[in-house]
């Protein structure tokens, strides 16, 4: 359980940001574009996450109630529009899949675990991070 514990430490110590990703780009995308997370190309970002909403994403992420007891896997490919990391003593991110409501939590580079969520907390704060014109 090191490594989770380790999670639980970054994302209560840590400092996070907010990445926009996307599954895949064209050719023509693929010039401009250098930074990836984890394969998933950087749309924006990195974003500061205020204290209040850094402090509100920790809860979510730490709620028993964010995770379904029996969750029943979606039929759908893993594909994560947002991205967060958070940084202290190791780096953790979090890719996240509305489609499919699917986390996948990564240590250092090394995917550690992937779990399905409830999205509407997340989803709000996501929105409120991102806002759309």
């Amino acid at each position: 359980m090191p490594k989770f514990s380790a999670v639980v430490t970054t994302l209560e110590n840590g400092f996070s940001e907010a990445y926009e990703v996307m599954v895949s780009i064209s050719a023509d995308q693929k010039e401009g574009q250098s930074k990836s997370l984890h394969g998933y190309p950087i749309v924006s970002g990195p974003r500061t996450i205020d204290l209040t909403d850094q402090r509100a994403l920790q809860l979510i992420l730490q709620s028993r109630d964010t995770y379904p007891e029996h969750a029943v896997p979606r039929d759908c490919a893993f594909q994560p529009c947002v991205a967060f990391r958070f940084t202290e003593k190791s780096v953790v991110d979090i890719l996240v899949c509305f489609k499919c409501s699917e986390l996948r939590y990564y240590l250092n580079g090394e995917m550690i675990w992937q779990t399905y969520f409830k999205p509407e907390e997340l989803e709000s704060l996501v929105k409120k991070i991102f806002p759309k014109p």
